[in-house]
């Protein structure tokens, strides 16, 4: 177990960081939301640069993890797929063990928010778009020609009917 305990030790600090930045990412996400309603486009686009800004920092992180993951499995003889937090709480000693399935929750329960605020901007986003598409096509209606059929049975479309907005200046 002594062997192993740097190890442990450097994990630890590694989901301890990787925490504190999903936790950095919901506050981000939940005024992206608010941005999103009051169409706040700067701070949309700040929202982006900080999420962005995250998603490097998470990702460094993320690479210390496999390089730690991978020394405890070679030193607990477990391939690495295998190594979870849930599995490493059943195998290693006090206090490791309950700090490991406390941190297992807390990341479970992270990402059940960041997911579903995630999933309720994407609806938005959705819908905000669904509308701009019929408001767009209502407008393109009212702006296209009408059709007229000549006596050849041609159609002539150079008027345009029920402009809603005058050529002229």
């Amino acid at each position: 177990m002594n062997t192993i305990r740097p190890l442990l030790d450097n994990l630890q600090t590694i989901l301890l960081g990787e925490m504190d930045l999903y936790r950095e990412l919901l506050l981000i996400l939940q005024k992206e939301k608010e941005v999103m309603i009051d169409v706040s486009v700067d701070e949309i686009m700040k929202c982006i640069k900080e999420k962005e800004t995250l998603a490097l920092k998470l990702r460094m992180l993320e690479d210390s993890r496999i390089a730690v993951v991978k020394r405890l499995s070679d030193r607990l003889d477990i391939p690495e797929e295998d190594i979870k937090l849930s599995r490493l709480s059943e195998i290693v000693d006090e206090p490791y063990s309950s700090q490991f399935k406390r941190y297992s929750f807390d990341i479970r329960s992270l990402k059940r928010s960041i997911d579903e605020i995630n999933q309720y901007n994407k609806e938005f986003i959705e819908c905000s778009l669904a509308s701009i598409r019929g408001s767009l096509s209502v407008l393109n209606l009212l702006n296209s020609p009408s059709p007229t059929y000549l006596q050849t049975g041609e159609v002539q479309g150079d008027e345009q009917n029920g402009k809603v907005f005058s050529t002229r200046v």
